[in-house]
């Protein structure tokens, strides 16, 4: 409790040095990210700080070093520990400064990472799944490719495209799920493989929205997708005249 009521006067002080509204605005987000608990508890996990002492405060040094406090976002250590001594409670010398860079630090930074990512797009599945059941649409599939060059001698089996620069390589085609945030296919074919014939019409794409660009571009396959009961957003080619029905704009 003792924690919880200086850190949030911290809080405050830090936001309050902040003179932008963004900046203030992703400062607040911290917080709900990465509460002031989980930080105290995390930094003594790691072994990066056992204890908070009056020239110490993990949550000052992350949020140091996470939010601008100084007048450039390219500043070497030096400049981070002047520019921390203007928010730290008491003077913190530039030996002490230094050597808190250390595995333990790197330790508790990685999760810091991790759990941010992991807040944001927990948040953001949830939001998209809300929105996909409001509208209708059970996932939103990104389709796409990429080569991957192989060794020469592979050429017999996996003839690339560009036969004069790279002989050999494979086309991995990928279907995403955005919904789960997880791969729903892929398939591994020659380097010289049209992408127009990578993607079959299958019945999962019912009330599905199939995102792709013009390397799947195929007219009869666009009625194919919605003889299925699916949907889809691509790219149109120059050289198409399309009829328009309505406009949502």
């Amino acid at each position: 409790m003792e924690n919880r009521a200086v850190t949030g006067r911290l809080e405050d002080k830090l936001i309050a040095k902040l003179e932008s509204e963004p900046m203030k605005a992703l400062a607040y987000a911290l917080m709900e990210i990465l509460p002031s608990e989980w930080v105290f508890e995390t930094a003594k996990e790691t072994g990066f700080c056992q204890r908070t002492t009056s020239t110490f405060n993990p949550l000052v040094f992350l949020w140091h070093l996470v939010l601008p406090f100084g007048a450039s976002l390219r500043m070497n250590l030096r400049e981070y520990h002047r520019t921390h001594q203007k928010i730290s409670a008491k003077t913190f010398s530039w030996p002490a400064y230094y050597k808190r860079f250390t595995p333990e630090l790197a330790e508790f930074l990685s999760r810091a990472i991790s759990r941010a990512i992991s807040v944001v797009m927990g948040s953001q599945k949830r939001d998209l799944a809300d929105f996909l059941e409001k509208i209708g649409i059970e996932d939103i599939i990104a389709i796409d490719s990429t080569l991957v060059p192989l060794n020469e001698e592979l050429a017999e089996l996996y003839p690339n495209a560009r036969s004069a620069t790279c002989p050999a390589a494979a086309k991995i085609n990928v279907q995403l799920s955005l919904r789960n945030r997880s791969v729903r296919g892929f398939q591994i074919e020659k380097g010289k493989a049209n992408e127009s014939t990578l993607l079959e019409i299958e019945p999962w794409m019912k009330d599905h929205l199939l995102l792709f660009d013009m390397g799947y571009f195929k007219i009869d396959r666009f009625s194919e997708i919605e003889n299925a009961g699916g949907y889809f957003i691509t790219r149109l080619k120059s050289n198409v005249n399309p009829v328009l029905l309505r406009s949502y704009s």
